[in-house]
């Protein structure tokens, strides 16, 4: 883990964003519930939007 930090652009996840990378499934409203770059599917899971 020290090592990832020391990467360039690396920055800290919070609780929820390190769920939504492992898998875990919170509820989500909207988009503004799911943590930045994720967005609420049409079954309340957060996913990761694709880059364009």
């Amino acid at each position: 883990m020290k090592n990832l930090q020391k990467l360039t652009d690396a920055k800290m996840l919070s609780k929820k964003e390190q769920q939504a990378v492992k898998g875990g499934r919170s509820k989500c409203i909207d988009d503004l519930s799911c943590p930045d770059g994720y967005g609420c599917d049409p079954f309340g899971v957060c996913r990761l939007i694709p880059a364009v």
